[in-house]
């Protein structure tokens, strides 16, 4: 395909690095490349500076989670490495692997907010959700138990009660509601991102985040104002539109890619369209979301 060269603006995209200094590992038939993933970002980056993007936003699991606390702590600082050789500001999202650091360490060392809202250009803004809010393990401390309650009530009824995803907080759906306010009354529009989908079709039911429904709601009220939403968390990738029209962009795990692939992208977002340029075989699906 033909990519113009020409954008409003390039983002550097890459999902679920999960790097680890272990040994390969085979999850759901898929094998998961700990330690290679770590220099498939360095390459990323790289690729994203020979680019010139605007800023670089990776999708939530920094890291996998390691045998002892020191060695978690030294995969997470090699990867913190490997991202500040960024030339543009990255954006993180807090994925579920990222808070086996533990939420504040983690928090202090990417910038200090879990969610959050950064101007991309005079057009578009990024908001960043925080799915892992509500969880059990490392989610805001005052929603731990709202979510070992959502788990308790629902476990082996929804596919989405699994203990390795999270849901978003009432303060921060309402935030959520205020900054799509604003910008729909300033003439802006938004990407949306957090690490886990939204929708099944876009992923599987067992990936979704606790509270999907009422975060959709929200979109759904300004789905002209965020017409795409870009998740990580489900490796394999996926994307559907949902009836309000919103896009939903699952990209695929970067431990997961082959070893062919590279497995990242480029965001090329443009008044009229944004297109997801996934770099080489085998890696992020490339896509054209007509807006």
């Amino acid at each position: 395909a033909e990519w113009p060269v020409m954008s409003d603006i390039s983002i550097g995209v890459v999902a679920d690095v999960q790097y680890a200094d272990k040994e390969d590992d085979e999850r759901g038939g898929a094998l998961r490349h700990y330690r290679v993933s770590l220099s498939k970002l360095t390459s990323a980056v790289r690729a994203f500076n020979a680019a010139g993007v605007s800023s670089v936003l990776h999708l939530g699991d920094i890291i996998d989670g390691n045998v002892s606390e020191a060695s978690t702590r030294a995969d997470f600082s090699a990867v913190l490495r490997a991202f500040a050789h960024s030339r543009s500001r990255v954006h993180h999202v807090v994925g579920n692997h990222c808070l086996d650091v533990g939420r504040d360490k983690l928090l202090s060392s990417i910038g200090g907010a879990a969610h959050y809202e950064s101007p991309l250009n005079d057009e578009w803004r990024l908001l960043v959700l925080d799915t892992t809010d509500m969880g059990i393990k490392g989610a805001s401390p005052e929603l731990i138990e709202q979510g070992e309650r959502f788990l308790k009530e629902h476990k082996g009824k929804l596919p989405r009660a699994q203990t390795w995803n999270g849901g978003v907080g009432p303060a921060q759906l309402n935030w959520l509601r205020q900054r799509l306010t604003d910008a729909a009354q300033a003439g802006l529009r938004v990407i949306v991102a957090g690490h886990m989908p939204l929708i099944a079709s876009a992923a599987t039911p067992e990936h979704l985040a606790f509270n999907s429904e009422e975060v959709l709601r929200v979109l759904r009220d300004f789905a002209s104002v965020a017409p795409v939403y870009l998740c990580g968390h489900f490796h394999g990738g996926g994307y559907a539109q949902d009836a309000s029209g919103i896009h939903h962009v699952t990209v695929e795990g970067l431990v997961e890619a082959t070893e062919r692939a590279d497995g990242y992208a480029f965001l090329h977002i443009n008044t009229d369209r944004v297109i997801v340029e996934g770099v080489g075989p085998d890696g992020v699906t490339s896509r054209t979301l007509e807006l």
